[in-house]
Order: C-alpha cells, then sequence, then structure tokens
C-alpha cells in the first residue's frame, strides 16, 4: 500500500530521478542526512505533515516519536526479481490518494508499469493504518478473499 513497486533492476533514487517533479515535498526532500551519508533521519514534525496528517494527532505525535534513522543505502540498492518468482504472487497496491511521500501521481507511475491484479484506493495518508485502519482492514480482506 502506497510503497514502491519497482521494477527489477531499479533503485528507489533511479525511480526519482525519472519521476519526482519539482514540486513533490515529499520525505525524500526533507529528511536530514548523517555526516557520512549512511544515514537519514526526518523532523517529528515534518513526519506529522508527509506521514500521518490524516491522523487523529495524538496517534500521529505518537508515531512520529518513534520514527528512528534510516540506512540510506536502501534507496541506492537496486531491486533483484525474478520473473518465475516475482510473476507467481499475484500482486494488488492499496493507493493513498492523500500520500504526501509517495505522491499518487507517482504510485500511479508504479503502478502502471507493474500490473497489478487490482488497484484500489484509500482517501488517507502514507499510514492508513493509523489513519483509517477499518477501512485499511476492509480493503485486505477483499484482496485475502480474491485469493
Amino acid at each position: 500500500m502506497c510503497a514502491f513497486l519497482l521494477r527489477d533492476g531499479e533503485s528507489i533514487e533511479e525511480f526519482y530521478a525519472a519521476h519526482l517533479q519539482p514540486w513533490m515535498r515529499g520525505a525524500s526532500r526533507r529528511v536530514t542526512l548523517s555526516a557520512d551519508g549512511a544515514w537519514s533521519t526526518i523532523d517529528p514534525a515534518e513526519a506529522i505533515e508527509i506521514f500521518y496528517h490524516c491522523s487523529p494527532p495524538e496517534i500521529a505525535r505518537a508515531a512520529a516519536a518513534r520514527l528512528a534513522a534510516q540506512p540510506t543505502v536502501q534507496s541506492r540498492t537496486r531491486l533483484s526479481l525474478t520473473r518465475e518468482r516475482f510473476d507467481s504472487v499475484p500482486r494488488y497496491y492499496i493507493e493513498a490518494l492523500q500520500d504526501r511521500s509517495v505522491h499518487l501521481e507517482l504510485q500511479r507511475a508504479m503502478h502502471a508499469r507493474q500490473p497489478c491484479r487490482a488497484v484500489l484506493s484509500l482517501d488517507t495518508d502514507h499510514a492508513p493504518q493509523l489513519s483509517a485502519p477499518g477501512a485499511l482492514a476492509a480493503l485486505l480482506a477483499r484482496i485475502a478473499v480474491a485469493l
């Protein structure tokens, strides 16, 4: 859900280089890098605005306070997929229509290039498990029944 759906051999950095627009001010443009560039962090107030703006304020604050530094190597690492295995798993994508981290245009570019059995949508932020848990559970149940 509202996550990266990359092609074989592609990294997040490469996807962003091809698709990120100047107006998109998601997490990638708001992080602070460590001195050696190996880790990124995000200010909790920025995290609330980007990830949790549809969540109840107390839940958003608690989630933002628990964020930890992330290794930056993951955004440069190219995905390695095999058609036999990757294509054997049914793909479903849940768009987060108000996502300010992985903007809707980016989500749609990804699932257009990597077709899914179904694309479902939630009118929520990047973290529907916090902002719309019931609606998310209902979509996941629909997907489970479809399998």
